[in-house]
């Protein structure tokens, strides 16, 4: 009875649990596509890759160092974030101003791109820079890896705080936060964690404590 029990509870949880993977590396690329508007020039910093040239516009690849992304498999969401080069990003200037973006995080819990923020004397760690929206429509049933693979032209725009930053550092901008002024798609590697995984190890966990009870 209590295998039928433990069979029965299996199945259920394995038809809502998530599908994890630790982030180990990959790419993440970054195309502005609002400079002229903003009246910006941009440069790469750190090892991020400038392809401005080739795509006549600003096109970065910055290089993804780590973390953790999940898939929920009843309500296909992805969750988690990705991390990059620490001192890796973008600078924007205007004349003898310049800010730069480093350390940047995919955060999908919130949906936001943070970054580290320096402006002359002014420096901020993790500011909410860019937000944008995944579409509703993501792959049903597959992991985070093929699901973030699969985001292509993501677009993101200005948050309050980033608006503030770069008005501080540039004056006054031509544009507000509701305006697109760029998109991303992220290639990240990793080691899969399968889902059966995540639910069974708990459960050998508690079969070898009952085995060492019994042999007690």
């Amino acid at each position: 009875m209590k295998k039928l029990l433990a069979i029965g509870l299996s199945a259920a949880l394995m038809a809502g649990v998530s599908h994890a993977a630790t982030i180990t590396g990959g790419q993440t690329t970054i195309t502005l596509t609002a400079v002229e508007e903003l009246g910006l020039e941009t440069e790469a910093v750190g090892e991020a890759q400038d392809f401005s040239e080739a795509f006549d516009q600003p096109v970065f690849t910055i290089l993804i160092t780590g973390d953790e992304l999940t898939f929920g498999a009843s309500e296909d969401e992805l969750n988690g974030t990705i991390t990059h080069g620490l001192n890796d990003g973008i600078a924007l200037s205007s004349g003898a101003t310049t800010v730069t973006l480093t350390n940047f995080v995919l955060d999908f819990d919130n949906n936001l791109i943070t970054a580290n923020v320096t402006a002359g004397a002014m420096s901020f760690d993790d500011a909410a820079v860019f937000e944008f929206e995944l579409p509703d429509d993501l792959p049903p049933g597959e992991g985070p890896l093929e699901v973030a693979d699969d985001l292509s032209g993501v677009t993101f725009t200005l948050t309050d705080t980033a608006l503030t930053l770069l008005s501080t550092a540039f004056g006054t901008l031509p544009i507000d936060g509701d305006f697109p002024i760029g998109n991303f798609e992220t290639n990240p590697e990793a080691v899969p964690v399968p889902a059966a995984a995540l639910l069974f190890a708990p459960l050998a966990a508690g079969f070898i404590a009952r085995r060492r009870r019994k042999a007690a």
